[in-house]
């Protein structure tokens, strides 16, 4: 019996989004040790969703309206 593999590709916005929460998720636990990471978080979340809104509009540049 063969084994099928299956690859999958994410989309941008996906890969993107989970690098990210790994990220932030270092940032938080590293919170305890130096509070100033507060801030390094706080900046990082605004890049992410500025760059999550870009992805999204670039993905949506492909659409055309159809009459």
């Amino acid at each position: 019996m063969m084994e099928e593999i299956i690859i999958q590709q994410e989309s941008p916005i996906i890969a993107v989004l989970r690098l990210n929460v790994d990220v932030i998720g270092y940032l938080v636990n590293s919170l305890s040790e130096d509070p100033s990471t507060k801030e390094l978080i706080e900046k990082h979340s605004a890049f992410i969703l500025e760059l999550s809104d870009k992805i999204t509009k670039s993905q949506r540049l492909d659409m055309k309206l159809v009459k």
